[in-house]
């Protein structure tokens, strides 16, 4: 075998962390700005943390905290794909 798909796609091994980079728990709401390119999420709850002592009122940019890119605060959204992924290590089938 090549490694390829029969449409010529190659197959990667993406590596992500489980824990939230910020809280160290386990990511349980996998959030992120849909315009970074990263995969890694970061948990909603440590979103509320990193904005709320910073701001007085609901800001419209902040910098991303995986990539310190400035991104749209309502970018900021669950990554579906990411929430499978911790449902399915969190309920093996």
């Amino acid at each position: 075998s090549s490694g390829r798909e029969a449409e010529g796609t190659e197959l990667a091994a993406i590596t992500v962390a489980l824990r939230c980079p910020f809280s160290l728990a386990p990511i349980q709401q996998p959030v992120r700005s849909t315009s970074c390119t990263h995969i890694q999420c970061f948990d909603r709850s440590s979103l509320n943390s990193i904005i709320r002592p910073s701001f007085n009122r609901h800001p419209k940019t902040m910098a991303c905290p995986i990539c310190n890119r400035t991104v749209q605060v309502a970018s900021i959204k669950t990554d579906e794909y990411f929430a499978e992924i911790v449902a399915g290590v969190a309920d093996p089938d």
